[in-house]
């Protein structure tokens, strides 16, 4: 039982991505007065990818153009997945056609984000806070491996001044659209020297 995996903690910091299972465990800590140090509401928003996209949407950030109303390569991602599990890239409409229809494609289309494929490098940038009092952290950059997924954060990450800046604004600019009460990260591609929200 979490009363006897948990006796004497004084406060919890969740690192699993499993949603009915951290409502078990924020009923758990709330009913013990016990700090939990994790915003279970920002989750439920940030945890999809497109629920995450209409926020960027609604915030004017850019975003990957969704499919159909892009070219190849189309990335397809699960949407309450994270990091690149499950990812696949398609380089034609043939390809993305054949995987939708065919049984090993996605048993339900409408819980993946189709989108364009950008190519470039990766970075991040955690911000912490409450409501009307957040601090943008360092940009670090993410190198990524097909094996491995993130396999490298290089801090500080190398990110022209401009560009950081605005990751910076984006950042808090979510955190505060969440209402959020402690920390998330926001990631970002540059591409074509532009920077583009992922989640």
């Amino acid at each position: 039982s979490l009363d006897g995996a948990l006796s004497g903690v004084d406060c919890l910091l969740p690192a699993f991505e499993d949603l009915p299972a951290l409502e078990v465990l924020a009923q758990w800590a709330a009913h013990r007065d016990l700090p939990l140090a994790f915003d279970l509401e920002a989750y439920r928003v940030t945890r999809s990818k497109k629920a995450s996209h209409g926020l960027f949407e609604r915030l004017g950030l850019a975003l990957p153009k969704a499919w159909p109303g892009c070219a190849f390569p189309v990335l397809a991602k699960p949407d309450a997945s994270s990091g690149s599990r499950g990812v696949r890239v398609f380089e034609h409409e043939p390809s993305l056609r054949g995987w939708l229809e065919s049984p090993e494609g996605p048993k339900d289309p409408c819980a993946w984000v189709l989108q364009e494929f950008l190519s470039g490098p990766s970075f991040s940038i955690e911000v912490l806070g409450r409501p009307g009092a957040y601090r943008p952290l360092q940009v670090t950059e993410l190198a990524m491996d097909a094996g491995y997924d993130c396999k490298r954060v290089r801090a500080p990450g190398l990110l022209a001044a401009h560009h950081a800046d605005r990751l910076a604004r984006a950042a808090v600019s979510l955190a505060e659209a969440l209402r959020l009460r402690g920390l998330m990260d926001l990631e970002a591609i540059l591409h074509d020297d532009a920077l583009t929200m992922l989640e």
